[in-house]
């Protein structure tokens, strides 16, 4: 990578400059700031610029929206205020969290009906084996216990 023309960036003297190297042919996204901006615009800001902003629109193709942006988020960042974030995407967790909800509704009802399957047919059972032997007495509790582990 070759240094701006000039052979710096900010006010001359001053410490002050910030410099974005976009290398698209190598795939590489940075920030560099002086020492100067550096109480203004930290590292670590500048890397969440990269990631937040510069990176994504790189992927999409979209350079100029995303250095744009990046421009005006370092901006934002050096006059010590936070970038606006993302609103919260209501709809989604709407959707989201009625698919959860239908899943759960369905799973309870699928166990409720499959218990109720399981009952008739040891109900049924219980009718057979009587017709069979008519002298067959059993208990209610024994009636509940089969009808439980059948």
């Amino acid at each position: 990578m070759r240094s701006p023309p000039g052979g710096g960036v900010g006010d001359a003297g001053s410490d002050n400059g910030v410099l974005v190297v976009a290398a698209t042919a190598d795939r590489e996204l940075r920030i560099e700031s002086a020492d100067g901006v550096r109480e203004r615009f930290s590292d670590d800001e500048a890397e969440r610029v990269v990631e937040d902003v510069l990176g994504p629109a790189f992927a999409d193709e979209r350079y100029a929206q995303g250095l744009r942006e990046a421009v005006e988020q370092i901006y934002v960042y050096a006059q010590g205020e936070e970038p606006p974030q993302e609103p919260f995407d209501w709809v989604l967790f709407g959707w989201v969290g009625g698919g959860f909800g239908l899943v759960v509704v369905l799973v309870a009802w699928w166990i409720a009906a499959d218990l109720r399957r399981r009952r008739r047919i040891a109900d049924e059972e219980l009718r057979a084996a009587r017709r069979r032997d008519p002298e067959l007495r059993l208990t209610e509790e024994q009636h509940a216990a089969y009808r439980k582990y059948r």
